[in-house]
């Protein structure tokens, strides 16, 4: 009898510790997970919508025309019922719903058809999406979120992270919101909405891995790519709160009035020689794609609403004098070898006529090779480079577009890379300048010189880990480095690791190739100081033109 007793106990035991999924309890690498999955047809183009209160979500795309969705627990599995999770399907849309589950964490992963339209939401669970979805609506309060996309994937984009870091390794161009916390803009020619928004979290997009062939050279065509030398490369840290890969286009807005320099005080004058205006135009077809084969006479060129007569005519495969100007200081000391790298490749997509000088600077500016096209010699002296010190970068530009501007006769560009922070911005009165910021952006104005800043983003080390310098600073140089690509024609981009200057650099590379250089004698010869307006026609539907906006006739 006491046995049958010990046999009853042990299973009435037994069904106490049966799990609550109905599945057998087993441990170690045996161990069954509890699961709800689910596989159902579903077309290319149709919707999506998977709101996961209790974890995270992740999506993949395929080419096939299927969904599959997977629901696990991470822990808490004993609390897992599928009855918790609702899921409803119709011809072209579905919808998943986990409600919020005490002591239970789920992960929802899904495979849906390229195209598809995605609406996720989550509490605190992260968020990722690889591939090449449709239309996108991210919203999670504490969650990171990180979407893998095709390098030239296009969408209108509004990013959001209040309380969070942006990273992006695709160039995003600058539409509206520009801050440390918030973008709008584009990607490629933007189109499908890309929206996410994360009160607490982080936001990357990454790119998928590239198909792209190496860099042409400036001076050739899109059919020709130049050989690149391919460069031993070590790795470097990534920093812990990168920003955003960035690109911007010139506003609409009408440029400040130009202040008068220093310089003109000393009877040095910063005029126009000869009655000649250049202008250096951009021309791209709706995709984006550079238009090379047209002609001096399908470009029309209006100053102040009147029509003038072209004299002087380069097409795109004209060779350009390239000033490269690095930041050296102590802001950028810690990330001096990938300075030197990305500058080393960049040397390698110069056309065979193209000539580039190098500079650096600190609290001084320091040429570092003359203009050749001696690439040997150009990546010795990058190689040399040493850096440390403070940042006078707007004496550094000055003397270098000055040095850009001694030489005529060819098209000309200056690219600098730098955070911005000139120590001007927060204590002028213990860094003076020579050139102020207004002094140099009404230089930049009347300049024919396109500038293209890359913006080597240090705020994270430099305010919050060293405690060296203000938010403000970093706020102001941003603004001040938008203004200067505006102004001239030029694009503001952004990077961080040692891929993302390369990677600039090519796109830098890739739009210098896109440049005519035209040149009119205006009809209005009044050297009166007053701002006269240049608008850029061309003859040929369906392209999109970008040239500076004006000058000021002194």
């Amino acid at each position: 009898m006491r046995s049958r007793s010990v046999q009853r106990a042990m299973c009435l035991l037994l069904l106490l510790l049966w799990p609550a999924a109905g599945l057998p309890r087993q441990s170690g690498r045996n161990a069954v997970i509890p699961s709800l999955e689910k596989a159902f047809d579903f077309p290319i183009g149709g919707r999506g919508r998977v709101e996961n209160l209790s974890g995270g979500i992740r999506v993949e795309t395929w080419s096939r025309s299927r969904v599959e969705l997977d629901v696990r627990p991470l822990s808490g599995a004993r609390a897992f019922r599928s009855s918790l999770i609702s899921l409803s399907t119709s011809a072209d849309a579905f919808t998943c719903l986990i409600p919020a589950a005490p002591h239970l964490r789920l992960e929802a992963r899904l495979r849906v058809p390229n195209g598809t339209s995605l609406e996720l939401k989550s509490t605190d669970g992260p968020i990722e999406v690889s591939g090449e979805p449709g239309a996108v609506t991210i919203e999670t309060t504490g969650g990171n979120v990180t979407l893998r996309l095709p390098a030239n994937f296009e969408a209108e984009i509004a990013l959001s992270a209040p309380q969070g870091a942006i990273q992006s390794e695709l160039p995003i161009l600058v539409r509206g919101k520009f801050d440390a916390h918030a973008i709008e803009g584009k990607l490629g020619r933007g189109g499908r909405p890309l929206t996410v928004k994360t009160a607490r979290g982080d936001i990357r997009l990454l790119a998928l891995p590239p198909t792209m062939s190496p860099s042409p050279s400036l001076a050739r065509t899109e059919s020709a790519p130049a050989p690149r030398e391919q460069l031993e490369r070590a790795e470097e840290p990534a920093s812990p709160r990168a920003r955003p890969s960035l690109r911007t286009e010139p506003g609409e807005e009408p440029p400040p009035p130009p202040r008068r320099t220093r310089s003109e005080d000393t009877g040095d004058a910063i005029t126009l020689e000869a009655p000649l205006v250049n202008v250096n135009v951009s021309v791209t077809d709706e995709y984006g794609k550079a238009v090379a084969d047209l002609r001096k006479e399908d470009f029309v060129i209006y100053e102040d609403g009147v029509e003038q007569q072209i004299t002087h005519f380069a097409p795109v495969t004209a060779p350009f004098d390239l000033a490269l100007l690095l930041d050296v200081s102590g802001s950028t000391e810690s990330k001096l070898g990938v300075i030197r790298r990305a500058a080393q490749a960049f040397v390698d997509m110069l056309g065979p006529d193209d000539r580039m000088a190098v500079f650096a600077f600190a609290r001084r500016v320091y040429p570092i090779a003359p203009f050749t096209n001696d690439r040997v010699l150009l990546k010795q002296r990058i190689q040399a480079i040493r850096g440390g010190g403070g940042t006078a970068f707007y004496d550094a530009l000055w003397h270098v577009l000055t040095e850009v501007e001694r030489r005529p006769g060819r098209r000309r560009a200056i690219v600098v890379m730098t955070d911005g922070v000139d120590n001007s911005i927060r204590q002028p009165w213990l860094y003076p300048t020579d050139h102020t910021f207004e002094e140099l952006l009404a230089r930049v104005q009347e300049s024919d010189v396109l500038i293209y800043p890359i913006y080597l983003d240090t705020e994270y080390e430099v305010v919050v880990r060293q405690r060296r310098e203000s938010p403000m600073s970093y706020a102001v140089a941003r603004r001040q480095l938008l203004a200067l690509a505006e102004h001239s024609a030029g694009t503001l981009y952004r990077a961080d690791t040692v891929e993302d200057l390369e990677g600039v650099y090519q796109r830098i590379a890739d739009e210098l190739r896109t440049i005519y250089s035209l040149a009119y004698s205006p009809t209005n010869a009044t050297r009166d100081g007053k701002w006269r307006t240049i608008r850029v026609k061309v003859l040929r539907p369906g392209v999109r033109v970008k040239a500076r906006r004006g000058y000021y006739a002194r």
